[in-house]
């Protein structure tokens, strides 16, 4: 039996006028694996993360994650699921604290269709334990921090960054 596979991507392709940025593209990751996708300028590494992550939808092919096919659903329903992504550029909302912002983005307890719930982020005491009094525009709240600590709040089980990593 073959290893278990926590995301699926399935000859994914998805052209812009005529210029092809991803064409068929398939890979298989496994669960508690780290990947890296590496490629120049131009090759489609950011335009595969949208695909994934509903940002972007495909001219073709399908994305799995844990079995469900997400390829019909929208960003914010893919979120849910457990796949989240942080973009080149970070934004915060400056009058808040670090903790303030990383809520913004972590999961919430049960199905929004159910109305308010607690937030959570069962990431958050190892990812930023700072977070609680930090302003987000201080040096912690730096770009190198919203990279690593967003997307782990906001999905621990998944996220994808097209960030340089810090240092």
């Amino acid at each position: 039996m073959g290893e278990e596979v926590l995301l699926r991507v399935d000859n994914l392709t998805k052209a812009f006028g005529g210029v092809v940025a991803v064409n068929r593209c398939s890979l298989s990751i496994a669960p508690r694996r780290i990947y890296g996708l590496i490629g120049p300028n131009g090759s489609g590494k950011t335009t595969l993360f949208d695909l994934i992550t509903g940002i972007q939808r495909p001219d073709s092919g399908e994305v799995y994650f844990r079995g469900e096919r997400l390829t019909h659903l929208k960003p914010y329903q893919i979120a849910r699921r457990g796949i989240s992504r942080t973009f080149q550029i970070i934004r915060v909302f400056p009058e808040m604290t670090a903790l303030e912002n990383l809520l913004v983005v972590a999961p919430r307890n049960g199905a929004a269709a159910r109305g308010p719930a607690p937030w959570s982020c069962s990431s958050l005491s190892t990812c930023c334990r700072c977070a609680t009094s930090t302003p987000a525009t201080s040096p912690t709240g730096s770009r190198s921090f919203w990279s690593s600590c967003a997307p782990s709040c906001s999905s621990p089980s998944s996220s994808c960054s097209t960030s340089r990593p810090p240092g």
